[in-house]
């Protein structure tokens, strides 16, 4: 596989999305919100591993790396998905957000379902 190939894959897409969505959702939450601002701070961390584990994940050849990425990621992406409670919760006034973000969420994980099926091609054990 070329260096960057997993760039092209949808999962890889679909997890920048989330990332940017995630991004532009912290930048609304008003500055006052120390719980929001807070919960924001783990929606990143969370975010930033999706694109980074399905790299890691397409670039290693031990079932053992690709299948703890995984797991990595289905974490992440569900932890992304919880917190968007705490925003409803704290009144965050652009809901309209926090729905597209799980709906992606959704394509995302029919997509990673998919991903982890073609995991164990190419792989030493």
């Amino acid at each position: 596989m070329e260096l960057d190939k997993y760039r092209e894959l949808p999962l890889y897409q679909k997890a920048e999305e989330i990332l940017n969505m995630v991004h532009r959702i912290i930048e609304l939450i008003p500055k006052e919100n120390e719980m929001l601002k807070s919960t924001g701070d783990f929606m990143m961390a969370d975010a930033l591993k999706l694109p980074s584990k399905i790299a890691g994940a397409e670039g290693a050849d031990l079932y053992d790396i690709r299948m703890e990425n995984a797991t990595i990621i289905r974490k992440s992406e569900r932890d992304i998905f919880v917190s968007c409670n705490h925003f409803f919760a704290e009144d965050f006034k652009e809901t309209e957000y926090l729905d597209l973000l799980r709906d992606t969420i959704e394509e995302f994980r029919v997509l990673f379902a998919e991903w982890v099926k073609t995991l164990t091609s190419g792989i030493t054990s």
